[in-house]
C-alpha cells in the first residue's frame, strides 16, 4: 500500500475547510483559519505586546537568540498601534532556517515563506486552501496539468515547474520574498521592493556578516540536535566548513558518493581539517520508493534519485546542506551581461534550460514585470532565489523530512541574502567570496581546489569523469551500476602510473 496524506513528513494544510485535513494531524484554529500539521512539524506560537495571539510560525526556525523551533516567540508588536506590518517583517526578517510564518490579525491575515522558501507552499486558487504540496489538494478544478506536465517533461527531464506554476491546474506555487493575502488571496512581493533596498556596499563588513550568520544558524541547529552536514568539493560546503570550523567536533560530516571529484577532494579535508566524516553510499530505489518520493514532494520534483542516499540518515539527526550558497556567486550571469542593460522573459527561461511555451512564457514575463527597475544582476540572483531555490530545491526537501529531524540550509537567511546582493559586482565575478570565507577561518581550507581533482592524474581524471557524467549517467547505468565509473577509473590510473 502506498503513502497516504496522514503519511507526509514535514507537510501542513491551512484552510477554512476541515475535509482537506488528513487524519490524526495536529489542528490549530484561529479565526475562520485551521492550521493542520504532520506530527513531525514543529509549531511555535507567536504572541504581541498583552500577550496577544497573533499567529504561528511553522518548520524549522533559527532564532536571534540560537534558538532552535522555540514552542513560542514575542514580537514587540501593538495591535492598538499603526506600522503593525513593519514591526512584524522586522523582527520575521531576523529568523532563519526553513518555515513558513502564518500572522492573522484584526489588520491584516498573511502567509509568509523563509528567505530561500524551502518549507515549500502552495495554494489553491479556486478555494482558501494552503498547502505544502499539491499531493494535499484535489477536488474543486484542481486536475493534473497534463499539457505542462508534458511541455516541461516531468517528472524525469530535470527540470522544474517554474514561476509559480504547478503540475495541478488551479493551484499555484508562492515564492520566496512573497506573501499570500489572505484576505485578499493573492500574491504580494515584500522583498526586495526597490533597488534602494540593495545598494552596494564594501565587502569586509557583508563578508563578516555572511560568516558569522552561517555560523550561528549552524551552531544553533546542532546545539539542539546531533547534526550531520553535506560535504562535496565545491564552494558551498566549504564555505558551511569555514564557518563552523571551531566546533566541527560538534558535527557528523556526510558525503553522498556518486561523485569522485567529491571523494578525491574530501578524503584530503577530512585529513587536513581532521573531520568526523562518513560517506554514503547509493542504494537501489525501487518503483514503491521513487512513487513514494514523486507523492511528498507533489510530483514538482524531477529527480527520485536522491531517496538512495538520503534512507541511510539517522532520522534522530538534523540535516544541514548548501542550498542557496549560490546566490553569491553569480550563478545566472553571463559574460556577455558586462554589455546588457536589459533582459526579456525568453532569455531567463534560456538560462534555465526551459522551453518557452506560450503558458510559461507569460508567467515568466509576470514574474519579471515585477522586478523590471532592477539591474540586470539583481534580476537574475532574485531569478536564483525565487525560481531555482522556491521552484526546484524546496519541493525536494520534502522527499527527505521522514529521513531526518529537518531538512534545511543555513545560507536561508534573509541577512545572509542581502548581505550577498550588496556585494560589489567585480568582487562577485572573481568568485572571491568562498576564499575570504574560508580565510576568517583557516587558509588551510583553500589549499585544495574547488570541483576539481589533485596530483599528477588530474586531467586522466577529469576526461573520465565528464565521460561518466555525461554518458553514463545519460544512459542511467550510474544508477543499475554505481561502481562501474569508480572501477573504469581505477583501471584506467593503474595503467597511466604502469606506464
Amino acid at each position: 500500500m502506498g503513502l497516504t496524506k496522514s503519511d507526509l513528513d514535514g507537510q501542513f494544510v491551512l484552510t477554512q475547510h476541515p475535509q482537506f485535513i488528513p487524519e490524526k494531524w495536529y489542528v490549530q484554529e484561529k479565526d475562520a483559519w485551521l492550521l493542520a500539521t504532520h506530527p513531525s512539524l514543529p509549531i511555535t506560537h507567536v504572541y504581541g505586546v498583552n500577550n496577544h495571539h497573533i499567529g504561528w510560525i511553522i518548520g524549522y526556525s533559527i532564532t536571534p537568540s540560537g534558538d532552535f523551533c522555540p514552542s513560542q516567540l514575542c514580537f514587540p508588536v501593538d495591535l492598538q498601534e499603526p506600522n503593525q506590518e513593519k514591526i512584524i517583517e522586522t523582527n520575521l526578517y531576523e529568523i532563519g532556517g526553513r518555515f513558513a510564518a502564518i500572522f492573522l490579525t484584526d489588520s491584516f491575515s498573511r502567509f509568509y515563506l523563509d528567505p530561500a522558501g524551502l518549507l515549500a507552499t502552495v495554494y489553491s486558487l479556486n478555494i482558501p486552501l494552503v498547502a505544502s504540496t499539491p499531493s494535499l489538494i484535489d477536488g474543486d478544478g484542481h486536475n493534473w496539468d497534463e499539457e505542462i506536465i508534458k511541455i516541461l517533461r516531468m517528472p524525469n527531464s530535470g527540470l522544474w515547474y517554474p514561476s509559480g506554476l504547478t503540475p495541478k491546474k488551479n493551484v499555484a506555487r508562492l515564492l520566496p520574498n512573497h506573501f499570500l493575502d489572505l484576505s485578499h488571496w493573492k500574491s504580494v512581493r515584500h522583498w526586495p521592493k526597490s533597488p534602494k533596498d540593495l545598494v552596494e556596499e564594501k565587502k569586509e563588513g557583508l563578508v563578516k556578516t555572511i560568516f558569522h550568520r552561517l555560523r550561528h544558524n549552524i551552531t544553533s541547529v546542532a546545539n539542539h540536535h546531533p547534526s550531520y552536514m553535506s560535504i562535496t568539493a565545491g564552494r558551498d560546503s566549504r564555505m558551511l566548513l569555514a564557518s563552523i570550523l571551531e566546533d566541527r567536533g560538534k558535527i557528523l560530516f556526510v558525503t553522498f558518493s556518486g561523485d569522485y571529484i567529491d571523494a578525491d577532494i574530501v578524503k584530503l579535508l577530512v585529513n587536513k581539517i581532521k573531520l568526523k566524516h562518513i560517506f554514503i553510499k547509493h542504494k537501489y530505489v525501487n518503483n514503491d520508493q521513487r512513487e513514494d518520493w514523486f507523492y511528498r514532494t507533489g510530483y514538482c520534483s524531477s529527480t527520485s534519485g536522491s531517496i538512495g542516499y538520503l534512507q541511510d540518515l539517522n532520522e534522530k539527526r538534523a540535516f544541514l546542506n548548501g542550498i542557496g550558497g549560490e546566490v553569491g556567486r553569480c550563478f545566472y550571469w553571463r559574460k556577455f551581461d558586462k554589455t546588457k542593460k536589459q533582459i526579456n522573459a525568453k532569455e531567463l527561461l534560456a538560462r534555465c534550460h526551459i522551453p518557452a511555451d506560450e503558458k510559461i512564457l507569460k508567467k515568466m514575463q509576470d514574474w519579471l514585470s515585477e522586478v523590471a527597475n532592477f539591474n540586470i544582476y539583481t534580476i537574475l540572483d532574485l531569478m536564483y532565489i525565487e525560481q531555482r531555490l522556491g521552484c526546484w530545491a524546496a519541493p525536494e526537501q520534502y522527499g527527505g523530512d521522514h529521513c531526518s529531524i529537518s531538512m534545511l540550509s543555513p545560507f536561508s537567511n534573509r541577512k545572509i541574502f542581502e548581505s550577498m546582493l550588496r556585494l560589489p559586482i567585480e568582487y562577485r565575478w572573481k568568485q572571491q567570496l568562498t576564499f575570504d570565507i574560508c580565510q576568517m577561518a583557516d587558509s588551510e581550507l583553500v589549499s585544495l581546489p574547488f570541483n576539481d581533482f589533485t596530483g599528477s592524474l588530474k586531467y586522466p581524471k577529469r576526461i573520465i569523469h565528464f565521460f561518466t557524467n555525461t554518458v553514463v549517467y545519460k544512459t542511467r547505468r550510474v544508477m543499475t551500476r554505481p561502481d562501474m565509473p569508480q572501477r573504469f577509473l581505477r583501471s584506467l590510473s593503474s595503467k597511466i602510473r604502469r606506464e
